[in-house]
């Protein structure tokens, strides 16, 4: 992977998704695992974890995903996670070169490094990556600023939020040497019902302004719509100048 990360986006998209899979995994579950021994509040006498023992439990279904890397494994029909991979602009100041945001209630990931971005949503069952509507591979011939790209990972980590299915998985170990199989149900099941609600403009906003740390204002248009620095005012794809922004205040300049 840190291979990869020095030649670019192509060369981190040929490594396969269950590889990128497995490093964004062990990245998440590592940060929550670290957090189990790390106290909420040091100046407190008190002793309590940022991580509990019962919420890393919560993860147990990942952490068991986490042994393809070192365990024969076989997923059918399909890697139970969305991942895409973005192409940055080259940006010359190395503290802009990386950033790393989660959302471990929603299990999604956003990672950029180098000229590399990537979008993951760790436990979606591929909802994401079926999703036609979606279309996020019109994103990836772009050249993207670091806005640009916590913009796309707004909108990635509301559409996680709107999902109102939980995917389903049955592990089947034969304790031999033959791979162990993650056999999922399908999403869509018996409900004609859409994978994922509608979409709020208004509670998006929200999303947005958190990520990019806008003030909500600022990224709210009455009558025009969301801001956007991906699209024109006709929702297609365009990309708009990024302002001057201050380094340490929003880190995406």
């Amino acid at each position: 992977m840190a291979a990869a990360t020095l030649k670019g986006p192509s060369a981190v998209a040929s490594l396969g998704e269950l590889t990128l899979f497995l490093w964004l995994g062990k990245i998440f579950y590592g940060l929550l695992y670290k957090e189990l021994f790390l106290m909420r509040d040091r100046a407190s006498k008190s002793k309590k974890s940022i991580v509990t023992k019962k919420i890393l439990k919560q993860f147990d279904l990942h952490q068991v995903f986490l042994q393809a890397a070192r365990l024969p494994m076989k997923f059918i029909p399909d890697l139970p996670a969305s991942i895409f991979v973005f192409r940055m602009a080259q940006i010359k100041d190395k503290r802009l070169q990386w950033d790393f945001r989660d959302s471990p209630i929603l299990m999604t990931v956003a990672c950029r490094v180098g000229k590399t971005a990537i979008l993951a949503a760790l436990q979606d069952g591929g909802a994401q990556r079926d999703c036609k509507a979606m279309a996020w591979k019109k994103y990836k011939r772009l050249h993207l600023r670091p806005l640009h790209f916590a913009e796309l990972t707004a909108a990635f980590f509301y559409y996680a939020r709107l999902m109102n299915r939980t995917p389903k998985f049955m592990v089947i170990d034969s304790g031999d040497k033959t791979p162990t199989h993650v056999v999922q149900n399908p999403l869509q099941g018996f409900s004609m019902k859409p994978i994922f609600d509608e979409w709020n403009p208004t509670e998006f906003e929200r999303v947005l302004a958190g990520i990019t740390g806008f003030p909500f204002e600022s990224v709210c248009n009455p009558g025009k719509g969301v801001a956007s620095w991906l699209h024109d005012e006709a929702g297609k794809v365009k990309l708009k100048p990024v302002p001057n922004l201050i380094l340490n205040q929003l880190r995406l300049a």
